[in-house]
């Protein structure tokens, strides 16, 4: 529960537990993941049609998980990372294929810029 304690004036402080925090930061997470979910089964309808609700939600999750793992933390970047993989008809709770890897690794990348090369190393392979 929230503790509101009134201080002089009409300033008011908010105290919230690390509980709290975590409850609401997993909510949040959570709903990304289901936004995530339908966004990319509206946008890759033929790459997502097998799997079922629950499952594709899991593999949704997964594949966040391993797009943290790469550095990739902005929701916009996480996105871009799951379109590139649905694009290139690769499994969202796998590793990334080798191209991606390569990309995903590249140090001298900038964070925010790592979801342009993704896409531009996917049209890339594409014309190989």
């Amino acid at each position: 529960m929230m503790d509101v304690s009134r201080t002089a004036g009409t300033q008011t402080l908010v105290i919230i537990s690390a509980d709290q925090i975590r409850s609401l930061r997993q909510a949040a997470f959570e709903r990304f993941v289901a936004r995530m979910a339908d966004h990319l089964r509206q946008t890759f309808p033929d790459q997502t049609a097998a799997s079922e609700p629950d499952r594709f939600r899991a593999d949704v999750r997964a594949g966040i998980g391993i797009a943290m793992r790469y550095r990739l933390m902005r929701e916009c970047d996480i996105e871009a990372y799951l379109n590139v993989l649905c694009a290139s008809g690769c499994k969202l709770d796998q590793a990334p294929p080798q191209w991606a890897h390569e990309v995903l690794v590249d140090r001298d990348v900038p964070g925010g810029s790592i979801a342009a090369w993704l896409y531009r190393t996917y049209r890339n392979s594409l014309r190989e």
